[in-house]
């Protein structure tokens, strides 16, 4: 060591320095290579320090661009995952969108019949208290006459309330009379001819 210039009181931060360098895999072979390395590139004197700082900022831009690029490499797996959710939800969505308007359209097609079947149940009673009553009228019994004088009445009011007798309603009360009326009058026939 004091071939080599060092002093006696330098030796203990020599030594350390050694260690140091040992401690992080960087043995004396390793430190004569990188020194003969700097000096092969022109790497000496005053331009050694700027290649060092040179090589410092490189391997620094280095280790962000590779931090860069495993968060990039993160990022698109995520958005991949996201796109299948997002793919998966929409799939989702038409299918309960097509249930919807499949139900829609089955409800829809119920009313319908609910209101036809409503319209001729309420023809169907109209006619049944006409034939009732003009049955009870013709027998005589007064309380279920009323029944018919209460639809035929009805008819009447709705006639005088610009009602007419071939709109749908009052096409409702007129058929449901003259047809049950035809029908009692037919059985009233039957009826006589077979006493």
């Amino acid at each position: 060591m004091l071939e080599a210039g060092i002093m006696l009181e330098e030796v203990p931060t020599f030594l350390e320095h050694h260690r140091q360098l040992e401690a992080i895999g960087f043995d004396e072979a390793t430190a004569i290579a990188v020194a003969d390395a700097l000096t092969r590139a022109g790497a000496v004197g005053d331009r050694r320090d700027a290649v060092l700082e040179a090589m410092i900022a490189s391997a620094a831009q280095q280790v962000d661009v590779q931090a860069l690029e495993a968060q990039r490499q993160a990022l698109e797996g995520e958005l991949a995952e996201l796109s299948i959710r997002a793919r998966e939800d929409t799939d989702r969505l038409e299918a309960l969108q097509t249930e919807v308007a499949a139900l829609e359209q089955e409800v829809s097609q119920l009313q319908a019949v609910k209101a036809q079947l409503e319209q001729e149940s309420e023809r169907q009673a109209g006619g049944l208290a006409v034939v009732e009553a003009l049955q009870a009228f013709l027998l005589g019994k007064t309380a279920q006459a009323e029944a018919l004088w209460t639809t035929l009445e009805g008819l009447l009011v709705w006639r005088r309330k610009g009602g007419r007798v071939d709109d749908s309603v009052g096409a409702l009360f007129t058929d449901g009379v003259k047809q049950k009326m035809l029908t009692f009058f037919q059985q009233l026939i039957r009826d006589g001819l077979t006493k």
